[in-house]
Parts: C-alpha cells; sequence; structure tokens
C-alpha cells in the first residue's frame, strides 16, 4: 500500500471479494483491513463488493459501497452498464 499515490480528489476503487475460485484462496482478514485502511486514507473510496452485503457493518468509514451478491454456487457475472 505504500506504492499507492495520493489522488487529488480523493477517489480510489477498490474491489473485494468471497467468492471461491478454483486455484484461489484470497485472504478474508487481510482484505477487511485493506478495506479499512484505505477508507482512512481517501475521502471518497468507493467499494465494489462481489461478496456478502452484510461487509458493510464493519465499515463505518465507507461511504459509497456496491455489492453485487448471489447465493448461487455458478460463478457470478458482473455487468458494468454506463447510464
Amino acid at each position: 500500500m505504500e506504492t499507492l499515490p495520493s489522488t487529488d480528489d480523493g477517489v480510489l476503487v477498490v474491489v473485494t471479494e468471497n467468492h471461491p475460485l478454483p486455484g484461489e484462496d484470497f485472504d478474508q482478514v487481510l482484505a477487511k483491513q485493506r478495506v479499512s485502511e484505505l477508507s482512512r486514507d481517501y475521502s471518497d473510496l468507493v467499494v465494489v463488493a462481489l461478496r456478502s452485503p452484510y461487509d458493510l457493518l464493519e465499515f463505518s468509514d465507507v461511504q459509497h459501497y456496491l455489492c453485487a451478491h448471489s447465493p448461487s454456487q455458478k460463478v457470478p457475472k458482473l455487468r458494468c452498464l454506463s447510464c
């Protein structure tokens, strides 16, 4: 995280996930710690969470939180649409 540049507008987008992928196992505790740290450093942190919506309860400093969650065992697909 020391290599992240500061931004003039304070905006940083972070993507988190906890969906199991073949051959990958992400450290969930470390991910939550990083989001908490970044929320203190970036005033307009945007968290895009591909995980349970209840994780937002752990991030009281995060103002912008977008969650895509499905109980399905199939790998979820994220689709971005421009408005």
